[in-house]
């Protein structure tokens, strides 16, 4: 059925996930004339299952066969990325690295609480789940001294996480007196927040890409992240890297970090990745494919 609709040069493109199964992209590849290309946003499921719900590694995987077995090309978001596909699909495929880019930069729009100004304040974005690392907030902001503890303003749907994380934030001392958490903010409202905070925390335990460091940095933002090869890839030196499974390292930057004056400060520049530049990598590969053997 797809032969009789699908022209010459047709290329098939999976970007989301959807769908990715092997009968889907064996009806797709029937077709010698169609190409079949899929971008993988990362490995996390299958090398770090502990960070998932337990049915996604198992269905993970056979995304990743039915890739491997079915696609033409590979596309990923980062070189990290990539070479953590090859460990699983191995080198005999064909990969095209592409950064994601970074969304228009939004209106600022106001909050719905006053903001403290004369109290440093860092901000975490992100989904709360255990892959993003909160628990290492928690405990840091535990260990601040009372004196002069900044403000941690949490960023992002409650994802999924044990109950007793969630009890353990619900119920944290600090709750709405220095730690505050928004779970339905715009994106005007979260530049709000992060613009003139100390800076963007981002402990992560694992990442494909990493969007919430490279949007800090563009407002003049110090990220302050887990040593990531990803985050050392896309960041390069505008960042401070720690170790996500530290905590004294974690409290003796935001402590140091807490008496700087902003004013004072002056970012590395970071080249900022564009969807514009994306597309044209991803469009010569597969431009170059319809010339030669993509796999």
């Amino acid at each position: 059925m797809l032969s009789q609709h699908l022209r010459k040069d047709t290329i098939y493109l999976n970007t989301g996930h959807s769908n990715l199964t092997k009968d889907c992209l064996r009806a797709f590849r029937a077709n010698p004339d169609v190409r079949v290309a899929v971008l993988l946003h990362d490995a996390i499921p299958v090398d770090f299952p502990e960070y998932s719900r337990p049915e996604i590694p198992d269905h993970f995987g056979k995304m990743l066969e039915a890739s491997r077995d079915h696609a033409n090309l590979i596309i990923c978001n980062s070189e990290d990325t990539k070479q953590c596909l090859a460990r699983h699909l191995g080198t005999d495929i064909t990969y095209v690295t592409a950064h994601l880019g970074l969304a228009d930069l939004p209106e600022k729009e106001p909050v719905f609480l006053e903001l403290d100004t004369d109290t440093p304040r860092f901000v975490c974005v992100g989904t709360i789940e255990p892959r993003k690392n909160h628990q290492l907030l928690l405990d840091v902001w535990s260990m601040l001294p009372e004196t002069n503890r900044p403000n941690l303003h949490i960023i992002g749907q409650r994802g999924w996480v044990t109950d007793a994380f969630f009890h353990q934030l619900d119920t944290h001392p600090l709750r709405n007196n220095a730690i505050f958490e928004h779970n339905n903010l715009t994106d005007g409202q979260m530049r709000t927040l992060l613009e003139g905070a100390h800076g963007l925390l981002f402990p992560s335990l694992a990442e494909g890409f990493g969007y919430p460091p490279l949007e800090a940095a563009r407002l003049g933002v110090l990220p302050i992240c887990s040593d990531l090869p990803v985050l050392r890839e896309t960041i390069n030196e505008c960042a401070v890297y720690l170790d996500p499974r530290d905590a004294y390292s974690w409290v003796e930057t935001i402590k140091k970090r807490s008496a700087d004056r902003l004013a004072d400060d002056v970012l590395p520049a970071v080249k900022l990745p564009t969807w514009q530049a994306h597309f044209e990598t991803v469009s010569a590969a597969l431009i170059g494919g319809r010339a030669g053997d993509l796999g």
